[in-house]
């Protein structure tokens, strides 16, 4: 599990990995101290940030959708909750398709990642500008909602 070879190139590879496998020691020895069992999943998601206090984006995409549905009929339409439900599926699909997981940690929600789901939108699903603009605009109201 290291690259062979004294190459630099390997040396850094080898103290990253190093560094990796020391990470996921500590998470799990972190939650074997809180938690009556541990899970790979659990691990796994804590060494990637995604914590019982990490705020996620589709979990919080959720939220506001249930509290939305509460209001069609009220003061909102039905089919501006479907509008909405759309643009969550392009976003997971998104999470799918570009970083192959189901939900993200706002903190993980950089320049990089906004561009990335600009190019999907255009490229993969066909959108165009208009379209867009309206995608990321309910993205950032997601944000101003977690925060």
């Amino acid at each position: 599990n290291k690259a062979s070879g004294r190459s630099l190139e390997a040396q850094r590879l080898n103290e990253k990995l190093e560094n990796i496998k020391t990470n996921i020691g500590k998470q799990y020895q972190r939650l074997c101290d809180r938690d009556s069992y541990v899970t790979a999943e659990k691990v796994r998601n804590a060494f990637l940030g995604m914590g019982d206090d990490c705020r996620l984006l589709l979990q919080t995409f959720d939220e506001y959708l249930a509290d939305f549905r509460k209001r069609v009929g009220k003061d909102r339409a039905y089919s501006s909750y479907e509008d909405y439900c759309k643009r969550r599926n392009r976003l997971a699909s998104f999470l799918e398709y570009e970083y192959r997981v189901k939900d993200i940690p706002f903190k993980e929600l950089k320049r990089d990642f906004i561009e990335k789901f600009v190019v999907y939108l255009s490229s993969v699903q066909g959108m165009r500008s208009g379209t867009i603009h309206s995608t990321l605009k309910k993205l950032k109201l997601m944000t101003y909602t977690a925060y």
